[in-house]
C-alpha cells in the first residue's frame, strides 16, 4: 500500500498524508520494522519528524532503526533529542543505556540505567542490566546485589537466575550456582543456558556422570548444539568410550573454524578401535589445523611404520622439550629398536620432570642390566 502511494503521489502529497494521519503511519513503520524493512520504516520517521522535529515516537522508532543498523552516534543524537524534551522518558533513558552496555563506554551505562531506577524503582530490567553491567566489569557484589533486586521484583526473570548463576560459577559457589540455574529450569526446563550452566559445573567437578546427563539433555532439546555435543565427545574419549565420542564428534567435524582438537579426538578414537586408515586422516586434519601440537605428532607415530616414527618424536621434542608424553615416547621407541642407551637417556629426562612411571621403569631396565 505505502510502496503504490510512494509511486503515484508526489512528496508533498505524501507528507500532507502522514502529516493528518501520523498514527496510522507510525503503525505503518511498525509493520516495516517487524517485517525488518527498516529503509522504509526510516522513510516514514524522517518525514514525520520534517513536520514535527520533536514527534517523540518517530525520534525512538528512528532512534531504534539507526541501532539496529549499527549507526549508534546517529541513534544516540536522537535519543538525547528526546530526553533534552523529557529527561523521564524511559524507553530512550533504556535504549541509550543498552547502546553503552554493548560498547567501550560501558561505564557510562550505569548512569542511565541508575536514572531509570529514580524514576521508577520497581524497574526489574533495570536491575538485572545493572547486574550483567557490573558482572561485566567484575564488581561481584554489586552485580549480585542488582540480580536479587531484579529476582525480587520480578521472581520470574529467568535471567537474572541465570546471570546470577554464572556469577556463581565465576567465583566458584558451584552449589549456589547449580540451585539458581534449577530456578531457571522451573520457569523453562528446556533452557539450553541453564542445562549447559548445570553440565560445565559438573564437568568442573569431574563428575562425568551428571555432566553427561546435562549434555544429554542439551542434545535432546536443541540436537545440533556444538558445546553439548563436543563436551560429550570429549567425556567419551577421555573414558575410552570410542563409539560414544566418534557419534557425537562425527556431527561437529564439518562445521566452520573447526578446532583441531575434534579431529584429534576422532583420530585416537579410531585409532583405538583399530582403524589406522582413518585414525591417520583425522590425526592429519589436526595437524593441519594446528601444528603445533606435539601431542599429534605423537599419536601419529604410532600408526606409522617404525623407520618413519622417529622423525615425528624429534619434531614434537623440538615443540617442547619438555613434553612427558613426548619423551616417554621416545624413551619407548628407543627401548623397541633396542637401543638401551637412548631409552634410558630418555627415562632420565622423564624422571626429572618427576614421571613415577618412568622412574620405577628405569629401576626395572638397570636391574635387568646389572643381571645381565
Amino acid at each position: 500500500m505505502f510502496e503504490k502511494l510512494f509511486s503515484k503521489l508526489n512528496y508533498f502529497k505524501i507528507r500532507d498524508s502522514i502529516k493528518s494521519n501520523v498514527d496510522f503511519y507510525l503503525g505503518l513503520a511498525d509493520e516495516y520494522i517487524s517485517n525488518k524493512n527498516y529503509d522504509k520504516a526510516a522513510e516514514i520517521y524522517n518525514i514525520i519528524l520534517s513536520i514535527n522535529k520533536y514527534n517523540t515516537a518517530a525520534l525512538l522508532g528512528l532512534a531504534n532503526v539507526l541501532k539496529t543498523k549499527g549507526k549508534y552516534d546517529e541513534s544516540l543524537e536522537k535519543l538525547f533529542l528526546i530526553i533534552k524534551n523529557n529527561p523521564r522518558n524511559i524507553p530512550a533513558l533504556f535504549v541509550i543505556a543498552n547502546i553503552y552496555k554493548n560498547s567501550i563506554d560501558i561505564q557510562r551505562s550505569i548512569k542511565f540505567y541508575e536514572k531509570i531506577l529514580l524514576i521508577q524503582p520497581d524497574n526489574y530490567l533495570a536491575s538485572f542490566y545493572l547486574g550483567e553491567v557490573y558482572h561485566k566489569l567484575n564488581n561481584y557484589s554489586k552485580a549480585q546485589k542488582y540480580y536479587i533486586d531484579s529476582i525480587n521484583l520480578h521472581n520470574n526473570n529467568k535471567d537474572a537466575y541465570s546471570g546470577i548463576a554464572k556469577l556463581y560459577s565465576a567465583y566458584d559457589e558451584h552449589e549456589k550456582a547449580i540451585i539458581s540455574y534449577q530456578k531457571v529450569l522451573q520457569l523453562d526446563h528446556k533452557n539450553i543456558d541453564a542445562l549447559l550452566g548445570i553440565a560445565n559445573i559438573y564437568l568442573k567437578k569431574d563428575n562425568y556422570e551428571l555432566a553427561q546427563y546435562f549434555f544429554k539433555k542439551v542434545v535432546e532439546f536443541a540436537p545440533d548444539n556444538f558445546d553439548a555435543n563436543f563436551q560429550l565427545g570429549e567425556i567419551a574419549f577421555k573414558l575410552c568410550h570410542s563409539d560414544d565420542a566418534i557419534t557425537f564428534l562425527k556431527k561437529l567435524e564439518n562445521g566452520i573454524d573447526i578446532p583441531s582438537s575434534i579431529y584429534y579426538f576422532l583420530g585416537v578414537s579410531y585409532s583405538r578401535k583399530g582403524l589406522k586408515t582413518l585414525a591417520k586422516d583425522y590425526l592429519k586434519k589436526a595437524i593441519n589445523i594446528k601444528n603445533n601440537v606435539p601431542e599429534y605428532y605423537v599419536e601419529l607415530s604410532n600408526l606409522v611404520e617404525q623407520q618413519n616414527q622417529l622423525e615425528l618424536l624429534e619434531y614434537a621434542l623440538k615443540l617442547d622439550a619438555s613434553n612427558l608424553i613426548v619423551i616417554d615416547a621416545l624413551a619407548k621407541y628407543y627401548g623397541e629398536i633396542g637401543a638401551k642407551d637412548k631409552e634410558l637417556y630418555y627415562l632420565e629426562q622423564a624422571e626429572k620432570l618427576s614421571d613415577k612411571k618412568a622412574q620405577k621403569k628405569k629401576i626395572e631396565l638397570l636391574k635387568k642390566q646389572n643381571d645381565g
